[in-house]
């Protein structure tokens, strides 16, 4: 593995910090985002929906993290994700039918992410089973192609859809490439590999064809669109990060109709329109100005579509578990908008994903805004101490930063997911105490000085030496290639590090050699982890538990790698007192429980070490105790539990119990603790 120790800049991590600091006092009402409400009441291009339809539900009886969708003439066709369905509604949201379910099956899906109609046939992105399945008009099941790997015709997490022209065109996300297949499913041609320049992708969402064969892709982490010829050779490409017309953060779902390519600019929150040669046109769309509102407010908009003629346009949520539905009637009263992100104005506990606590700090990974906050416990409420990173290549900044371990209180290290690389940090403490002034709706007071923060190394991924080593842990359909997402320290003092497309954990010495690997291998395969999204390991160090989202479970191994038991499975098909959704974070070590979140249940369940069920709660809502997917959990030594309660923009403290005792972030600009 390459380990670059560089010299600290610390003028740039000074300015990192200082653009990352709270600038504004919390607005009444919510989300202000640190302008005035006046103007967020009044901004323009927000379009009345024709209907709005969703809400959280199981089954048949709502949505659960919807991702794809297609309109054609009157009907919608929808990819429940969570739900392992494909639902079709009226546009006035009427469900008319449905078919999939859970399991691995022909017919069956798991996670399904996007989906397409063509000449009557239903292309469905099967990604939990790594497939392309087609089905009938009436959701008949005809054939299947792919699975797991990275051979050519293979997937790892594919992602979008498109068909045009006889050609089937495929995002595999996580090999980083685009796939190009025949109506029969016969491997034609793929594109790209991992990087930033021209014709390599980081991590491909959404994808559009034209009637000429040219495709595009939302080159997502790189935050660009890139457009190809039907050969796959590179035309040209546009955008970058930031907020202003024809910028971008995280595209996602692409459409192309009438020489316009419609673009879902996630993080955005927004929909941006642009000319097949890259000209911005027009956008519309905002975050909402309460709580979850819709209304044409566009929370993390995932996917757009239109009618053929650009009549109707459907936009997806699946944060929201919401559709809304949009005549266009009204886009030429559009109005030119140059407006600051939100993440410029004041950054906020928006995104929150993984979390992690020692005696003295506490860490919330952000990737919304690319950094990671720290917080000093206290009797009450953890107290803000520190904003790490900010969107970037260079030491000290992140893209998508996931995992955080922290070392002695005086260490922090953090997985640059983006970057595929990790960034440690040395925590310096002061005991003076200072009198601060002036600070907003903050009375003169005195508290310990914040701590100073200074990089210390850089590991990348991306070195020989460490695709050689990990290659000697490779079962046939994995990549050397690792994507660090969370990490933990196991019982023999290496730091494992999560790479969940290949499904397994990576232990590093001190050196940062891998030198081990759990999980996913030559002889455990994809039908017992799938794609884990956390792990912890039991008190007495004998047991690593993995939280395999896309299996609905948890999946428990020996320090060895062996592997041991299963705790559940998926609601659908499980029956006894304990099944998941989709679990995503998971604790132990602390006080000889486990604990598991489940972000498409709201619920927090504890488990004996041994998959024993104790007791769970929560539940949807936004008081106390209640969670809109939450997502990373920790205890610190005093066993008080940290949830990051993502979909509610903060953190909860809770007793070992699950008594509510606190919540704590920093929330629409201005950092908040309290009981």
């Amino acid at each position: 593995m390459h380990i670059a120790r560089r010299a600290v800049n610390s003028a740039l991590i000074s300015s990192i910090a200082a653009a990352l600091l709270p600038r504004y006092a919390l607005g009444a009402g919510g989300h202000d985002h640190g302008f005035p409400m006046s103007k967020e009441q009044t901004y323009p291009n927000i379009l009345t929906p024709y209907s709005e339809f969703g809400g959280h539900g199981l089954g048949l009886a709502g949505l659960n993290d919807p991702t794809g969708i297609f309109l054609e003439d009157n009907t919608l066709w929808v990819a429940d994700s969570a739900n392992h369905l494909i639902k079709r509604f009226s546009l006035k949201g009427e469900l008319l039918g449905s078919f999939g379910g859970f399991g691995t099956e022909p017919s069956q899906l798991i996670y399904p992410q996007d989906i397409t109609v063509k000449d009557g046939n239903i292309f469905v992105i099967n990604t939990g089973n790594n497939s392309i399945d087609i089905y009938d008009y009436n959701g008949i099941h005809k054939f299947r192609f792919g699975k797991l790997g990275k051979e050519p015709g293979y997937f790892n997490y594919p992602h979008s859809i498109s068909v045009a022209g006889g050609i089937i065109y495929v995002t595999d996300m996580a090999n980083n490439r685009v796939q190009l297949f025949s109506s029969s499913g016969d491997f034609i041609n793929s594109i790209g590999e991992f990087g930033s320049s021209e014709g390599k992708f980081n991590e491909p969402r959404g994808i559009a064809a034209d009637e000429n064969g040219n495709f595009y892709v939302a080159d997502s982490n790189n935050n660009r669109i890139q457009k190809f010829d039907r050969h796959g050779r590179f035309i040209k490409a546009w955008g970058s990060f930031g907020s202003t017309e024809g910028f971008l953060a995280q595209p996602s779902g692409l459409s192309y109709i009438n020489q316009q390519i419609l673009t879902a600019d996630l993080l955005n929150h927004r929909i941006q329109i642009f000319s097949e040669d890259g000209q911005f046109l027009k956008q519309f769309g905002r975050h909402p100005v309460d709580g979850h509102e819709g209304k044409g407010r566009t929370h993390y908009p995932y996917r757009i579509v239109s009618s053929p003629n650009q009549q109707i346009l459907a936009l997806i949520e699946p944060n929201e578990n919401r559709i809304q539905v949009f005549e266009t009637s009204d886009m030429d009263k559009f109005q030119r908008v140059d407006d600051d992100a939100w993440w410029n104005k004041g950054t906020k506990f928006h995104y929150g994903q993984r979390a992690t606590a020692s005696a003295g700090m506490i860490g919330v990974s952000e990737p919304d805004t690319h950094a990671v906050l720290l917080f000093e416990p206290t009797p009450a409420a953890p107290r803000f101490a520190a904003i790490l990173g900010g969107r970037g290549e260079r030491p000290g900044e992140f893209i998508q930063p996931s995992g955080i371990v922290i070392r002695n209180d005086s260490k922090v290290i953090i997985s640059d997911s983006g970057n595929r690389r990790l960034q440690s940090f040395n925590v310096v403490r002061s005991t003076q105490s200072v009198t601060r002034f002036g600070e907003p709706n903050q009375p003169v007071n005195a508290e310990p000085i914040r701590p100073s923060v200074q990089l210390a190394e850089v590991v990348t991924f991306s070195g020989s030496k460490i695709s050689s080593e990990v290659q000697r842990f490779s079962g046939p359909e994995q990549s050397n290639n690792v994507t660090p997402s969370g990490m933990r320290v196991g019982p023999d003092g290496l730091l494992y590090v999560l790479d969940p497309y290949n499904g397994r954990a990576i232990g590093l010495n001190d050196n940062y050699e891998a030198v081990k690997s759990i999980g996913r291998n030559q002889s455990v395969s994809e039908e017992i982890l799938r794609y884990p999204l956390d792990l912890a390991f039991s008190k007495d160090g004998n047991v690593v538990y993995f939280s395999d989202s896309h299996g609905g479970r948890v999946v428990a191994f020996d320090i060895n790698g062996n592997y041991k038991f299963t705790i559940g499975g998926h609601v659908s098909t499980t029956k006894g007192p304990v099944a998941f959704v989709m679990p995503f974070g998971v604790w132990a070590g602390t006080d000889g429980f486990l604990y598991v979140t489940d972000v498409g249940l709201h619920k927090i369940f504890k488990f004996k070490e041994d998959g024993t069920l104790v007791k769970s709660w929560g539940g949807w809502g936004v008081g106390p105790n209640q969670y809109y997917k939450p997502k990373g959990i920790s205890q610190a030594p005093d066993r008080r539990l940290y949830v990051v309660d993502f979909g509610n923009h903060r953190a909860q403290v809770l007793s070992e119990n699950g008594d509510y005792i606190a919540e704590f972030g920093i929330s629409d600009s201005s950092v908040i603790s309290r009981p």
